[in-house]
């Protein structure tokens, strides 16, 4: 795997994020609002796995494909910094009714 800079990682995880979707990164950065509605929120997670398998995604290419290589516990922070900042919403946590989270 060619080592590219976090910059571009992080275009690509966006673009895999929403891959489901027919669009990219560059799609949602010309596009910001959606329906009125915020891209990452317009756009959705709908389940555990499909999250997880993103995550993983994201993990693996911060770990091997992004100069220089970083240890596993400052990729795992800098992924929790890029799904808090680029995270689709996660559609498949919705509050039970009438239970409190």
């Amino acid at each position: 795997m060619t080592k590219i800079r976090i910059e571009e990682a992080v275009r690509l995880m966006i673009s895999k994020e929403l891959e489901k979707y027919g669009v990219d990164c560059n799609y949602v950065m010309e596009h910001q609002q959606i329906e009125d509605i915020p891209w990452y929120s317009y756009y959705k997670f709908d389940s555990k796995e499909e999250y997880a398998a993103w995550r993983d995604y994201c993990i693996d290419l911060l770990r091997n494909g992004v100069k220089p290589r970083h240890p596993k516990q400052l990729v795992e922070r800098t992924f929790a910094w890029i799904d808090l900042a680029y995270g689709l919403k996660q559609d498949y946590l919705k509050e039970p009714s009438g239970e409190a989270y």
